[in-house]
């Protein structure tokens, strides 16, 4: 019986150290995971714990807000979100939208080629493509 109460006691400490560092790890927002931008982030500030993002980050190009969702879907608690927009079209946008805690931090994925190994061969001349974002009414 004495056996049974203290796994029982453990149990209960496990699961409150368990909320507690799910507060400030392990990403969970589904729109950061996105392209792997949440690791693109984690190795651009050079962080080897698994950090949460404060906030969303755009995933996408976006031609109106950066923000993912018709304007009509968020609340006024989702403006109040942290939010991190690629250039300051979006952020003004954004700003006429409502949003109110935007930051505007470029797009990390662009200045991460220093980070990487530069043994490789350089094509000069040679063509980037990146991928258009779109979602269904775009």
């Amino acid at each position: 019986m004495f056996f049974k109460w203290i796994h029982f006691q453990l149990y209960r400490v496990k699961k409150k150290v368990i909320k507690y560092l799910t507060k400030a790890f392990w990403e969970k927002d589904i729109d950061n995971l996105y392209y792997g931008h949440y690791h693109i982030m984690k190795n651009y500030a050079k962080v080897k714990l698994p950090y949460k993002i404060n906030g969303e980050m755009q995933h996408g190009w976006n031609h109106n807000n950066g923000i993912p969702g018709h304007i009509s879907l968020h609340t006024n608690q989702s403006k109040k979100k942290r939010y991190y927009l690629w250039n300051d079209k979006n952020l003004k946008q954004a700003m006429k939208d409502g949003f109110q805690n935007i930051l505007c931090i470029g797009a990390p994925f662009i200045y991460l080629y220093d980070n990487y190994n530069h043994e490789k061969e350089v094509l000069s001349n040679s063509l980037i493509l990146f991928p258009l974002h779109s979602v269904k009414g775009e």
